[in-house]
């Protein structure tokens, strides 16, 4: 049996791990909606720029070379 197996084997390990997991994927959650306030992801289909998906920052002017 691998060392790692034992550690997750009791319930009480299991409930451990299962509840850091769910912890760790709400702050990674409440991190991105925090980043998507400010920032948009733009997907360009014209032929215009060389570039098809773009971060643009929300209330900033785009300027020609940024």
């Amino acid at each position: 049996m691998l060392p790692a197996d034992r550690l997750i084997r009791s319930a009480s390990a299991r409930r451990l791990v299962l509840w850091g997991g769910l912890g760790a994927g709400a702050l990674a959650l409440s991190s991105l909606a925090a980043f998507a306030q400010g920032h948009a992801l733009m997907i360009n289909v014209s032929p215009s720029l060389p570039y098809w998906a773009l971060w643009v920052t929300r209330g900033a002017a785009v300027h020609r070379g940024d």
